[in-house]
């Protein structure tokens, strides 16, 4: 299997997707914002820490939760699923109405930088995972309208 044609593919966007509204109903222990994650005692993990199986991450923002759940859904490492997420998160910008950046992976980091927003909050972020989880039907009619709109 080919992960960057199975990521659009929606039998594995709903697992995934889905993956990542579960974890968020952890609870709000689960959320950090500001970083990738957190682990037990609050330090911040980078990207890269992620690679690290000896580090434990007791928190993710929402962009550190897709990777997660990618990465769980693939088998890869966490911190090999960038542009699987930038692909993945065309659906989160979607359902939350988020635009895109001007970035290498414009999907993802408009993802994180609605969590990072100052004032976000964690109910906000669990709904956005759940909207994309279980109304990505709805997500998905956005992406296609807005391929179709950068087209004309």
């Amino acid at each position: 299997m080919n992960p960057w044609t199975a990521i659009q593919e929606e039998a594995h966007q709903k697992p995934i997707t889905a993956a990542v509204a579960a974890y968020f109903d952890r609870g709000e222990a689960a959320w950090t914002h500001k970083a990738w994650g957190r682990t037990v005692e609050g330090l911040t993990v980078h990207i890269e820490d992620l690679r690290d199986p000896d580090i434990a991450v007791s928190c993710l923002c929402l962009g550190g939760a897709i990777r997660h759940a990618i990465a769980e859904h693939f088998g890869f490492a966490m911190g090999e699923t960038g542009g699987l997420a930038d692909e993945l998160c065309r659906l989160y910008c979607a359902a939350g109405d988020i635009d895109p950046t001007d970035d290498r992976e414009p999907f993802l980091n408009a993802v994180i930088d609605w969590n990072d927003a100052p004032g976000r909050t964690f109910d906000e972020v669990r709904e956005l995972a759940h909207a994309t989880a279980f109304g990505w039907e709805a997500a998905l009619a956005r992406v296609k309208a807005f391929g179709e709109e950068a087209s004309s």
